[in-house]
This record gives structure tokens, C-alpha cells and sequence, in this order.
């Protein structure tokens, strides 16, 4: 499964984003039945025997214990050994039979560090499915999208999901969670879209049976069942999502539906995600709210704010500076562009107090200084008028630690200290730090900027003859 070669892709990466190749299968309308659930097809390649996924295995947990610099904090933060973890783990290889259970384990061992910019490259060799994406909301599931050749089965957006084959969604996100994984138990919950969306890779998932017993709740408390065939596909099957237009990707305060996460209810939920596209994992980081509507904004008097420019001026140059920390002299910032980012901001009336609510939608924006920019002046203009600051993060899809460590400076009177990093004498970061340079433009190359490439990779190669695990120089 994993290839003839035996290599195991460890993929680090500042950028946690949903999985995309999950959520494209919406819009299909087979009915013929010629992809439904049925015997495994004949191998193109024949599994791997059970020393061959252990030593890929090994591989993996060798170079986690080599190159994963958080293991000693995870360690300590979650109470184990991870070596004793993986020779836990590793004992499971002599009863998983088919590549995917193998595969399974090597994600099993991965999710041990609670990490979810960690990720194990590997195809998807068979996956079931069902045409709908199911969203946490409270302590309830309820459907967020569905395909529309399953309107005669009744289910629709707003209802909530009770169970599939008698397993409600808290006990399947159990199973779920053994090998899949985001950041925190509120952004886990929403891998309950794994529930009609079934990888080969969770073996206990895989359906037993052509069709799928699924009990839900309309808006109105009425109990419903349907059965619903699965469909098996594989990356070399592919069913198309329903596509999304650059005007239908845009949020549209003025003329949403909603009502607030408090008391959410299905009817008022099924009203809202008829008409707003950001609703669940299938679409993350909108610039507005998931809940955002006009009712909403009615109810509390709702005033959207944005900053005045010449305010958003003057904290681009000080953000220009503060970030520039190579340069000898103050730099000087480029001129604004003539139309800004947009920044979902607001003031409303709660309690007889001024709520200021600011949206960030993401930690990567195009550009860093210009959106600290924009944040700072908000904060610095209508902090007199507010009473207290509402952060929106929700359905976030992460980003990049320089741009999130600015971010929270905000909030930071007395300043934050910064993180040093450190490099693993590795060759290949010599490698590709040589690789970069020696791709730079002549010019590029003679800078600071490029000395400092040049010095740091001659520096790797140094302390890895001296036989150091980490470069004295910080990154």
C-alpha cells in the first residue's frame, strides 16, 4: 500500500486545512448501483507482508524520535514514553490482515502526539460513502449539506443526525478519533464527517452491509429512517462536488439568514444554511461567521465598523518595523493598496453593554503587515466605545506561527516573548538550504539576506560533523 519503495512521507506544515478530497462527492446523482459496496477488488499490487510494514514503522517512529522536536514537551504534557507507545502498537501488526488495517496503525501511533500539523501521506485505496456532511452544533450533529439526489429519502439540511446501523455520532467520533485528528476536542468533533465519509484506513467503520440504516430528527421533532445504499470509490473514482462559484465563495451579510449558537435550533439552522455557503468543514475560514444573518444583526442593532485609513497608515509602518527584525535601519512600508483586506468587524448591544466583535477567518493572510495593520486600528479606534472585545475563530482552518504570534501581540501590553527555533543537524536541511541559495538570483544571493542562507547551511554542515543534534545557530 505504501508502495514499493518503502518510504513513509511524515508531511510537517504550518497550515492546518480540512481535507479536501473528502468533501467533493455532493453532487452526484448515480443510481445505477454500479459503485455500491461490494467485494474488494483484485490487487494491482499485492499487500505488504507483515515484516514489510514494520519496517516501514520502525522508519516512521525512528524518525519521529529523531526529528520531531516537541516529543520530550509531548511526553511530559500527555504522560507516556512514545517508544513504549509504539512498541504497544507495533504488537498489533501480526493480526491486521489487509493493508488498510496496517495502515490504520501507523495513523493510531501518529495521533498519540495530538498534533494536527502532523499527517501521514499515503493513498486512499477504497472509501464508502454517502452524500452528506453532518456539523457538531451544541451537543447535537445536524446536517450541514446533502447531495440532491437523496431528496426522495427525506433527509435535508437542518436535521439532526441520531445514529447510522444503531452507532450515534459521540460513539462513531470515539472510533474516528483512534486515527484522525485537528487540534482540540471542540474542532475534533467536527471529523464527524467521517461518519458518512468512510476511509478504508478505519477499519471499524468499513460497512458490513450494502446499506446504511440512518435515524434522524426533523426540525420538528418527528423521528425519520431511511436506507441508503453506499457507494465505494477510490481516488481513481471520482464523483464531482457541487462546484462553487467566486461570487457564491463571497459571505452575504445584507441578505444571510441566522440566528445566534445559543438555543440554535434545526428549523432556524436548516433556514440559515440554505442561505450561507460557510457551514461546516466543507468550507473553512469564511470571512463572516458561519452563523451571521440578517436576523442576527437585527436582534442586537448589529453596526459593522471598519477602520479609518489613515489610522490603518500609521500601524502599517509601526508593523512594517516590528517585523523587519534583519534590517539595520527602519524600513520604509509600501504604499497602502487603494482598496483594503476585508475584515468582518462590528459593534452591538448585549446586556446594556457595547460589544465589539472582531472575525479572523485564518492565520495566512496574503499579507501579514497589512492585516495587523487593519486589526490594530480597529482595536485602537473603537476600543473607547466598547466595553468588552468578542475574538471569532470558528471554523478555522490555522496558519502560519509569525502571522498568529503578531496577532496575539495585540492582546499583549507588555509585549510577548519571541520563540527561537532551532535546526536538526540534518543533511537534508543542509541540502535544501544549499538548493535555495544556489537558486537565488545573482543579486538576491550577494545580500544580507543571502549571507545569511549561505552562513546557516555552511553552519548545519559544521555541527553535524561535530556530531551535535541541534545547530548552534537559531533559525
Amino acid at each position: 500500500m505504501f508502495g514499493s519503495i518503502r518510504l513513509i512521507a511524515l508531511v510537517f506544515f504550518f497550515a492546518v486545512t480540512s481535507a479536501g478530497c473528502s468533501l467533493d462527492f455532493l453532487n452526484s446523482n448515480k443510481s445505477d448501483g454500479s459503485n455500491v459496496i461490494g467485494n474488494e477488488d483484485a490487487e494491482a499490487i499485492r499487500p505488504l507482508t507483515e515484516s514489510e510494514a514494520l519496517a516501514d514503522f520502525d522508519a516512521m517512529a525512528s524518525s519521529i524520535n529523531a526529528l520531531y522536536g516537541p516529543l520530550e514537551y509531548k511526553e511530559r504534557r500527555f504522560g507516556y514514553k512514545f517508544e513504549t507507545e509504539a512498541a504497544k502498537v507495533r504488537t498489533k501488526f501480526s493480526l491486521a490482515k489487509t493493508d488498510s488495517e496496517k495502515s490504520a496503525l501507523f495513523l493510531e501511533l501518529l495521533r498519540k502526539l495530538e498534533d494536527g500539523h502532523v499527517s501521514l501521506s499515503q493513498p486512499i485505496r477504497d472509501r464508502y460513502e454517502i452524500p452528506v456532511i453532518v456539523m457538531p452544533v451544541e451537543n447535537k450533529f445536524i446536517v450541514s449539506r446533502v447531495a440532491p439526489a437523496l431528496a426522495p429519502y427525506g433527509i435535508a439540511v437542518g436535521d439532526e443526525l441520531v445514529s447510522i446501523d444503531g452507532v450515534t455520532p459521540d460513539e462513531a467520533l470515539k472510533t474516528i478519533l483512534k486515527y484522525s485528528w485537528f487540534a482540540n476536542a471542540d474542532s475534533d468533533r467536527h471529523m464527524i464527517y467521517y461518519f458518512f465519509y468512510r476511509p478504508s484506513y478505519i477499519p471499524e467503520l468499513v460497512p458490513t452491509s450494502e446499506f446504511a440504516q440512518i435515524k434522524f430528527l426533523k426540525p420538528d421533532g418527528t423521528e425519520m429512517l431511511a436506507q441508503i445504499a453506499w457507494k465505494k470509490t477510490s481516488p481513481q473514482q471520482r464523483v464531482e462536488f457541487v462546484p462553487r462559484t467566486e461570487e457564491a465563495a463571497q459571505p452575504k451579510s445584507d441578505s444571510a439568514q441566522l440566528l445566534g449558537i445559543k438555543g440554535l435550533t434545526s428549523e432556524g439552522l436548516s433556514e440559515r444554511l440554505n442561505t450561507v455557503n460557510s457551514i461546516s468543514v466543507a468550507d473553512m475560514g469564511a470571512d463572516a461567521p458561519w452563523y451571521w444573518n440578517a436576523k442576527l444583526k437585527k436582534k442586537y442593532q448589529v453596526t459593522m465598523v471598519s477602520p479609518e485609513r489613515e489610522r490603518v497608515q500609521a500601524f502599517y509602518a509601526a508593523w512594517t518595523r516590528e517585523l523587519d527584525v534583519f534590517s539595520p535601519t527602519a524600513p520604509k512600508p509600501d504604499p497602502l493598496p487603494e482598496t483594503l483586506p476585508t475584515v468582518w468587524a462590528a459593534l452591538y448591544k448585549y446586556n446594556g453593554k457595547t460589544v465589539l466583535m472582531l472575525r479572523q477567518p485564518g492565520y495566512a493572510p496574503a499579507d501579514f503587515v497589512l492585516n495587523l495593520a487593519i486589526y490594530s486600528a480597529l482595536i485602537d479606534q473603537y476600543q473607547p466605545l466598547a466595553d468588552s472585545l468578542i475574538v471569532d475563530q470558528t471554523h478555522n482552518p490555522g496558519g502560519i506561527v509569525t502571522y498568529t504570534e503578531g496577532f496575539a501581540q495585540l492582546f499583549a501590553p507588555k509585549g510577548l516573548n519571541g520563540f527561537v527555533q532551532f535546526l536538526n543537524t540534518d543533511r537534508l536541511w543542509f541540502t535544501r538550504l544549499m538548493g535555495f541559495w544556489t537558486g537565488l538570483d545573482p543579486l538576491t544571493a550577494s545580500t544580507a539576506t543571502g549571507a545569511r542562507i549561505l552562513a546557516l547551511a555552511k553552519g548545519l554542515e559544521r555541527d553535524s560533523e561535530l556530531g551535535l543534534r541541534l545547530g548552534k545557530t537559531p533559525f
